[in-house]
């Protein structure tokens, strides 16, 4: 029995649906995000869609990743405010300040200290992603380029 709230008898809100399959929106998405080769914002991305003659709204564009994101085939970098084909491979992400630059890498090493943290805590870890911004050594040298396109990790 639900009440007008949407809550079931129980008082507990109603089960969320599970996301649907890959929609031609997915794809378009995705096959977006792979051929940029670095992240792009979800204005980016509407933008691309509107050169490649499929047209995606900003509204539709966000909903499209944030159902990429729940399925873990795309990762968001906060530092950015932009997303990224997810590698299950390489959860962790360094984020130059300079040149915006994105390499993604392994963070293995810190696995112990989070299996610490979760016994210590009780915590269930659902996903590990981290994001280190600094300097790439070409930036702090002063060889890097004003923007993330011209230059290479």
């Amino acid at each position: 029995m639900r009440s007008d709230t949407g809550a079931s008898a129980g008082g507990r809100p109603p089960a969320r649906r599970p996301y649907r399959r890959p929609s031609p929106l997915d794809r378009l998405v995705l096959q977006t995000l792979r051929e940029a080769g670095r992240p792009l914002s979800a204005y980016a991305i509407t933008r691309r869609s509107v050169a490649s003659g499929a047209p995606l709204s900003p509204t539709q564009a966000y909903r499209v990743l944030d159902r990429l994101v729940a399925r873990g085939e795309v990762q968001r970098i906060a530092l950015l405010a932009a997303y990224l084909p997810a590698r299950a491979d390489r959860p962790g992400v360094l984020v130059c300040r300079r040149c915006r630059a994105v390499t993604a890498v392994t963070v293995a090493a810190l696995a112990p200290a989070i299996e610490q943290i979760r016994q210590a805590t009780g915590f269930v870890v659902a996903r590990a992603h981290v994001e280190l911004p600094g300097l790439r050594a070409r930036c702090r040298h002063g060889r890097g380029a004003a923007r993330a396109s011209a230059c290479s990790p």
